[in-house]
């Protein structure tokens, strides 16, 4: 029951993005045209800021976030972030031999101008918090109360991926099915669920997100 409940929560998440993403396509065909140009800014910020509003709600404990945890956990876990972009290439050679679909990996270094782009605050700030509020802080917390710490993080991060798998794009009106992105998120969750058991902070989790979605930028 707890994993159905779960469920139905990520939906909610889900169809908060969509509507996030519907208000900031619709109010770009205004006056102000220009805002087209900072949708995903504008979209993560909304994001990271309703998810805030969202767990100070539900924070029912008042507890400090980040929960205080040793500085060797945010360490690993950014070292976690930044090699975890490495074993995409045996994780995707492992998706194209039980699959049809035939995706390549490489690393080539040459990302570093994406920084250039204020967009990317969205990507490597403002998503990675507001999804590890969400999912670590909020939904694991809540399964970890009926479930023992295995099931829990394995149905954290199984709900992680789904939320990965579609997404409508306001920004091209067309809808993406990402079966390997899903695929390669599952194991991300796993290591945001396990970091996050382990150091009994969202902070460490934050930090794997981010030094993740960063690395990807970069290679």
């Amino acid at each position: 029951m707890q994993i159905v409940k779960s469920f139905f929560y990520v939906l909610i998440y889900l169809a908060l993005l969509e509507l996030l993403g519907f208000c900031v396509h619709f109010f770009s065909y205004s006056e102000s045209g220009s805002i087209l140009e900072y949708y995903y800014l504008i979209n993560g910020l909304l994001l990271f800021f309703s998810l805030f509003l969202f767990t100070y709600m539900t924070n029912n404990e008042n507890e400090r976030l980040p929960q205080p945890t040793a500085i060797k956990w945010y360490l690993i876990a950014v070292a976690i972030g930044a090699l975890f972009v490495f074993a995409q290439w045996p994780l995707t050679w492992i998706y194209n031999c039980i699959s049809v679909q035939q995706f390549v990996i490489s690393y080539d270094f040459t990302g570093w101008g994406n920084f250039m782009n204020v967009n990317i605050l969205s990507s490597i700030l403002f998503i990675p918090i507001a999804e590890e509020l969400f999912f670590r802080q909020f939904l694991q917390r809540k399964l970890h109360k009926k479930m023992n710490a295995t099931k829990t993080i394995i149905a954290s991060a199984l709900l992680f991926s789904f939320l990965h798998f579609l997404h409508f794009d306001f920004m091209h009106l067309e809808f993406y099915y990402h079966f390997h992105h899903a695929y390669t998120t599952l194991f991300g969750g796993l290591l945001l669920a396990l970091v996050y058991y382990k150091s009994k902070s969202i902070g460490p989790p934050i930090a794997l997100h981010m030094a993740w979605n960063i690395m990807v930028y970069i290679v």
